[in-house]
């Protein structure tokens, strides 16, 4: 496990506990070792960080990092985490009022949870009500 994963799951971690300023240091100083870091890593950190910034109210930066991170899980055949990268991009661009590509956001990553079979599905159905 290279110090970029390390940090990454630390900064998770901080996440859970809300301590998000740690959890943004932490994931900050991840992504300044992302040439250490597998391309698998890349999107997980990029939906924590969009998560993060999310979670503080910042809207543009959390869209941003939330367009990266799908992208990214896209490119890398992660259909989980490009679904998990697409909710959080959803809410980010509900809170930055742009109601029509929430939803957008929301569609896709429904259905790629419906497709996975995981029980995000019901979240993502339940927004979309």
């Amino acid at each position: 496990m290279s110090a970029g994963q390390v940090l990454l799951g630390l900064a998770r971690a901080e996440y859970v506990v809300r301590n998000y300023d740690k959890a943004r240091e932490l994931a900050g100083r991840s992504l300044s070792l992302s040439q250490n870091h597998s391309p698998l890593d890349m999107p997980r950190l990029h939906t924590l960080l969009a998560a993060i910034h999310l979670a503080e109210g910042a809207g543009g930066e959390s869209i941003r990092a939330g367009e990266q991170a799908a992208d990214l899980a896209a490119r890398s055949g992660q259909r989980l985490e490009q679904a998990r990268a697409l909710l959080i991009l959803g809410h980010a661009r509900q809170l930055a009022a742009d109601h029509e590509r929430a939803r957008m956001s929301w569609q896709q990553a429904h259905e790629l949870f419906t497709a996975i079979g995981t029980p995000e599905a019901h979240l993502t159905a339940s927004l979309l009500r």
